[in-house]
């Protein structure tokens, strides 16, 4: 026992003593701010700096910037002196600045930690706890933490940034073999096992990079810099490299500077040039020198150096010689930036021979030998490259630093645009021209405008209805628009007024033709909106692309609909091919100024859809782009603010309303419906088809075609993918909220058909593959299936669901009705087509109960105040009102209903109350196959399908319509001398009064007759009788009447009308050769003159004054 307890006394003191570390002792510690005043010595980089206090000879640590609060840890190097420049010569952080108030700490645990106010931290030596005692700055300029031992256990030489100290070191192995220019880092120097090497990254290249300088070795483990002495007190600098025997490393000689080489440095600078600055502690005035510069005139080899001529200038002697442009080789210029081609159709531009050019770009061959045609023919597919160079060399390696001559010969060729074969600048840039585009998407949006359905009730009842309220002073009102709620923006609908407005004054009451109106204006803004994508991709990336995606805007039938649909999705989707147009052209203000349209006059939530184009603007064009989004922002959201004002009556925004409701305001979308994860991949295959599936596929097959887009043909895409998942996770969805990226389906479904021959094409070959030659041909069948099947689906949409807009029409023909007619619709409330279909003599719509139990809207109430009322039957909970509904439907004069083949009772089928006036086949949805509905098929449509009936029905009283028709025309038209009016207690008998013709012997009597009309009328004659006594041989004393038209001679052609005036044409010309009284015909023929002084006598005395 005794022992164990020896040995767990011995662990538990060896455990104790391990766990206790060394710790650094408070007189060491520190935490210095990033505050107060900035020294006053001259920096590089035109930097402000502070000084930490950690100084040894001429090295010292600091904060420095060279932008506004974003500063750099940093060694400097220099006397600080007013005319010696410090420069810095190692970075901690240089791709992670820190801000004003953020701290360095050294701790008790010996970890030195670089944090942000915050805390958070940005750079640390990762060395608590083990062991460190102190911080020291060395002689040498290296920043070291040792342990109580004097071991370094971290120092800044082991983390080299663009420059190398005198005894500094780069190895193979670790993080220490290269340094990496500063800025952008686009050069590097990298110690490989056989050599160091001279890398810099191509432009546009996905980060690819080339050699353009080699040190060739056996086996090199590490590089150091040297300073030594070389002859007498002179002194030389280079670099070593370990030898066979350590004694004697390999040599290579760089610089012997003028005065103490040891207090020099390497830098990696950010023109790419590899050079020596050596410091002269002994003056004051110009103390830095260049001792060596690998890339200089002298050595005749600065055409080597990527950066001397900028990205493509052409560089030949030492000198940048010429900037290829389109005319040719013109402009002697110190840096070039390549011009790329308008368009990466082939036919589009040439290749000029460029003599003596010794300068690098990407290659294909990736080592391997290609031919100087192959090499053109892959530059040609490919968009991004600017250039073609064949290398013939006799050497298997670039020059040593000591070697500055190549035996090496270039072909090179610069890609320019044609000269132009036209005046149209279109002709010039091989693309599209305008016009041809713009007439064929004006042509088919305005088929669409005459003959789109209207494909959701929101889109009436939420913007149509307004519009008409304020050009016609009535229409329906929902509860968004209720003050209380101001939920959506009257700015959007005034922009359509500037249509509905002229148009009104046009046409007049002819509502309909204002409605088609206003349609035909949004089928011009798209269309505008698409041409300019349209143009944009054809002047980008070649006609072919951009004729595939004008063909897919004009003819799929989302965008065939969507085009012309009163709905701020389609606002937006204006807005988007507008803007990703613009982006295309490289107008980056206005790209970011039509997408903040987009989302404050149309639809705010589609900001999510522009993000990618307005930050792609922003990194390419700050400060313009900024100020652009941000004026337009300012203006529309004041107007907006205004405009909601005037109409609301109260200060709010419609805007911000909306998005409180929907994001902050907890918005129950959920009440008018869900639908599952899978709604848009089925509604975008309805309405794209097989459009919608290679669209999707354009991500999966970027990468094979990425050389021949550049990057902004993906921005302009990429929403679609965004807002396509975004709205997926949604659980409310409607077909509307995927408009906004319609015309983003078309051009990522042409993108893909254009590059179907790339994914056949062998990667290095110029030759095409019998695969690449069929798919080639297979691409406009593809296309024409697609629009075919498009071109289906339309027309069977049209031709099944245009019935609510038709038979609202009909109703103007049907005016008989007379003035305070009242419409009724109960269970097709939502197919409601507005209220420009509603003719001028119907004074009021109702609905009636038809069991939907959610809230319905209201016609707009000028008593409580029109737009600016909030009426108390409105609701946010989608919960029905007790007055929405009609309690009486026998005040209905029409009623519109659709009658399907159900097991319901329908109101038309009862013929005693209700008779058609107008009926259309309307497609049966449910009954009828999936695959005949959906897509219109000729011959099988009718017979597949089945229909039910679309119907407005009319009020049918005891009279058929014939009898109210004639006895309306007698009242408010009667013949002169006649009086006809029925009878309140029986429609069918009616009160006549003729007055005696002139120059007849009834003249001046007043003749009571009564007409009544038979059951069978007008298959039968009118009943006829003269209730005053009158004179007459065709007329007995019983008051009936001898006239041919009302027996044999009857015709249901003939009317009410027609009978009066003939008894009238009777009393002017009495025949008595046809008598019904007997004795008066005999006396008539016998004496007529007496006969007719008895007729005047009668009348004197029965009709006169009656």
């Amino acid at each position: 026992m005794a022992l164990a307890s020896h040995i767990l006394i011995l662990l538990s003191l060896f455990l104790l003593i391990s766990l206790v570390r060394p710790q650094v002792p408070p007189s060491e510690q520190f935490r210095f701010l990033n505050n107060g005043d900035f020294g006053e010595s001259t920096v590089e980089y035109g930097a402000s700096y502070r000084d930490l206090g950690v100084i040894r000879n001429q090295f010292r640590l600091c904060f420095f910037n060279t932008t506004p609060n974003a500063f750099t840890l940093a060694i400097g190097m220099g006397t600080g002196s007013s005319d010696s420049i410090i420069r810095w010569v190692w970075q901690a952080n240089p791709q992670n600045p820190v801000q004003e108030e953020a701290s360095l700490s050294f701790g008790p645990e010996g970890n030195l930690v670089l944090s942000q106010p915050d805390g958070r931290v940005v750079w640390q030596t990762n060395t608590e706890n083990k062991g460190v005692i102190g911080l020291t700055m060395n002689e040498n300029g290296n920043l070291v933490l040792f342990d109580d031992g004097g071991w370094p256990v971290w120092q800044s030489f082991d983390f080299p940034t663009d420059t190398l100290l005198v005894v500094q070191s780069l190895t193979v192995d670790g993080s220490k073999n290269k340094l990496v220019s500063r800025n952008n880092g686009s050069f590097s120097l990298i110690l490989e096992p056989d050599r160091l090497v001279l890398n810099h990254l191509i432009p546009r290249s996905n980060n690819k990079s080339a050699v353009y300088y080699i040190i060739e070795g056996r086996f090199i483990p590490s590089a150091t810099l040297y300073a030594a002495k070389d002859q007498g007190t002179t002194t030389q600098l280079g670099l070593s490299t370990p030898g066979l025997r350590p004694e004697f490393p390999y040599k290579h000689f760089l610089a012997r500077p003028r005065f103490n080489a040891s207090q020099s440095f390497l830098r990696l600078d950010a023109d790419g040039n590899l050079r020596i600055y050596t410091f002269d502690s002994k003056v004051t005035f110009l103390a830095w020198e260049v001792t060596f510069e690998l890339f200089n005139h002298d050595n005749n080899n600065e055409c080597w150096l990527p950066s001397k001529c900028g990205e493509f200038g052409l560089c030949e002697d030492n000198q940048c010689v010429a900037c290829p442009l389109e005319v040719g080789l013109l402009g002697w210029s110190k840096a070039c930036k390549p011009k790329k081609v308008k368009s990466c159709d082939p036919k589009t531009f040439h290749y000029y021979r460029l003599g003596g050019v010794d300068h690098f770009m990407t290659k294909y061959n990736v080592g391997l030998a290609l031919g100087e045609s192959k090499c053109r023919s892959l530059c040609s597919r490919d968009c991004k490259c600017l250039g073609s160079m064949d290398l013939t060399t006799t050497r298997q390696r670039r020059p040593l630093i000591s070697d500055s001559s190549s035996s090496s010969s270039t072909k090179s060729y610069s890609k320019t645009d044609k000269p132009g074969r036209s005046n149209g600048r279109d002709a010039e840039d091989g693309g599209l021209r305008w016009f041809m585009p713009f007439i064929a998407l004006c042509y088919l949006r305005y088929m669409s405008a005459t003959s789109n359905i209207i494909h959701d009730c929101d889109e009436v009842f939420n913007y149509w209805e307004p519009l008409h309220y304020l050009l016609y002073k009535s229409g329906f009102q929902t509860w968004e628009y209720s003050s209380n709620f101001a939920l959506r923006s009257y700015l959007y609908i005034l922009f359509h007024e500037l249509a509905g407005r002229p148009a009104s004054w046009w046409f007049g009451d002819d509502k309909v033709r204002v409605f088609y109106a206003v349609r035909l204006f949004l089928g011009l803004v798209s269309a505008v909106s698409d041409t300019v994508l349209v143009v944009a991709l054809s002047r980008k990336y070649g006609k072919r692309l951009a004729t595939y995606a004008v063909a897919m805007l004009c003819l799929t039938s989302g965008c065939f609909f969507a085009s012309t649909s009163f709905l701020p999705s389609s606002f937006s989707m204006y807005a988007i091919s507008l803007s990703s147009g613009l982006l295309l052209f490289e107008k980056y203000a206005m790209a970011v100024a039509v997408s903040v349209v987009g989302v404050i006059l149309g639809w705010p939530f589609s900001i999510l859809a522009f993000l990618p184009v307005v930050i792609y603007s922003l990194v390419k064009r700050f400060k313009q782009a900024f100020i652009s989004g941000a004026v337009t922002s300012i203006f529309l959201l004041g107007v907006s603010l205004l405009v909601d004002y005037y109409y609301y009556k109260r200060w709010t925004s419609s805007v911000l309303n909306l998005l409180i409701y929907n994001v902050l305001g907890g918005g129950e979308s959920h009440l008018y419906g869900t639908e599952g994860a899978l709604f848009y991949i089925r509604n975008g295959f309805n309405n794209f088809n097989f459009c919608f599936i290679l669209a999707m596929l354009f991500v999966a097959i970027y990468p094979v075609i990425r050389r021949k887009y550049d990057r902004g043909l993906l921005v302009v895409i990429s929403p679609m993918y965004i807002w396509l998942a975004f709205m997926s996770l949604q659980p409310h969805k409607e077909e509307r909220f995927l408009y906004p990226i319609y015309p983003l389906i078309c051009v990522s479904a042409s993108a893909v058909i254009e590059n179907i021959p790339e994914l056949f094409r062998e990667k290095y070959s110029s030759r095409e593959s019998f695969l690449v030659t069929i798919t080639k041909y297979m691409r406009p069948v593809i296309l024409g299936f697609i629009l075919c099947a498009s071109h289906s689906r339309t027309f069977a949409l049209i031709n099944g669901y245009s019935a609510p807009l038709e038979v609202y029409k009909l109703l103007e023909h049907h005016d008989d009705a007379g003035p305070g007619s009242v419409l009724c619709v109960g269970s097709e409330w939502h197919r409601y087509p507005s209220s420009f279909f509603v003719p001028d003599y119907i004074s009021e719509v109702r609905w009636i109960d038809d069991g939907f139990r959610g809230l319905l809207p209201f016609p707009f109430n000028s008593t409580l105040g029109g737009t600016a009322a909030s009426p108390p039957y409105f609701n946010n909970k989608n919960q029905a009102s007790e007055e929405q509904y009609l309690k009486n439907i026998e005040t209905c004069t029409f009623l519109i209903e659709l009658q399907l083949s159900r097991p319901y009772q329908y109101r038309g089928s009862d013929l005693s109350t209700w008779e058609a006036v107008a009926v259309l086949p309307y497609l049966d949805r449910e009954l009828s196959p999936a695959k005949y509905r959906s897509f219109f098929i000729p011959y099988m449509w009718q017979e597949k399908n089945v229909f039910g009936k679309y119907r407005a029905i009319m009020a049918n009283s005891n009279l058929p319509r014939r009898i109210i028709k004639e006895t309306q025309r007698l009242l408010s038209e009667p013949a002169p001398g006649i009086s006809a009016s029925p009878s309140e207690e029986n429609m069918r008998y009616f009160n006549v009064m003729i007055l005696g013709p002139t120059q007849s012997p009834y003249e001046g009597g007043v003749f009571k007759l009564e007409l009544f009309l038979p059951e069978e009328y007008p298959m039968a004659a009118p009943k006829v009788r003269f209730l005053t006594k009158i004179y007459h041989p065709n007329i007995d004393k019983l008051g009936r009447i001898c006239l041919d038209i009302l027996k044999d001679k009857w015709s249901p052609a003939l009317q009410i009308r027609t009978v009066l005036l003939s008894i009238q044409a009777l009393l002017s010309a009495p025949n008595p050769d046809d008598p019904l009284s007997e004795n008066i015909a005999k006396h008539w023929k016998s004496n007529e003159a007496e006969a007719v002084e008895t007729a005047k006598e009668w009348t004197r005395l029965y009709a006169s004054g009656a």
